[in-house]
């Protein structure tokens, strides 16, 4: 077997070359050359080796089997760069989700959905508006209302922990700024928050919600 019978049918023609008792000659060497590069590559197995590569050729466009060496490739094709901090699981998990976000952006959800992917934390993002101060309407401070209202475009971001350690936490919260400066809307302003919530019935009682019980 060679790799002209890859090919077309129409380049078996026998009339192919000066001799037609020795159709598609000129093919075959032309060929040859690459047959000794790409096949012998294959460990001495030759075409059926070959023939295996380009059958498994579907999983290089798959998240989850494509080699660690293609993940950068791959991410090109959803306009994704990756991270070099982050765990090539993160990696791969980015690349499975981030094509299905990309109808949500610009929104609460997205930023919310997109940190999970990124962070070892659980975010949740904000955005009601902050009404002014009025007696009997809106009148708690710090509940309902805020002297002089809020800021306009404001939306705040809060990182739930389940572990106290200052390291961990400060680099979480670099990678968490990196993606909202890069995702938000260009008009918009932030707050990002750090909570370590505990189990309290009525107040944090809803785990994977609002506090967390274990990493």
């Amino acid at each position: 077997m060679s790799l002209l019978e890859y090919l077309p049918a129409i380049y078996h023609d026998p009339t192919d070359g000066d001799d037609p008792a020795h159709g598609g000659q000129f093919l075959r060497q032309f060929l040859w050359p690459f047959e000794r590069i790409m096949l012998s590559a294959q460990g001495g197995a030759g075409i059926r080796s070959f023939a295996e590569a380009i059958n498994r050729i579907h999983l290089l466009f798959d998240a989850e089997s494509t080699p660690e060496a293609f993940l950068n490739w791959l991410a090109g094709w959803v306009a994704l760069t990756l991270r070099s901090d982050l765990s090539e699981s993160r990696q791969r998990m980015l690349l499975a989700n981030i094509a299905r976000l990309y109808p949500m952006r610009g929104t609460r959800r997205y930023l919310e959905e997109l940190l999970k992917l990124y962070v070892d934390a659980l975010p949740s993002v904000t955005d009601e508006d902050f009404p002014v101060f009025q007696i009997a309407v809106h009148s708690t401070l710090g509940s309902d209302a805020y002297l002089g209202g809020g800021s306009p475009f404001l939306f705040q971001v809060r990182l739930a922990f389940s572990r106290r350690d200052d390291d961990f936490v400060a680099r979480q919260r670099r990678l968490a700024r990196n993606v909202i400066e890069q995702e938000r809307p260009a008009h918009t302003w932030y707050q990002l928050q750090t909570i370590f919530p505990k189990l309290q019935l009525g107040v944090h009682s809803k785990v994977g919600v609002d506090t967390v019980l274990a990493p």
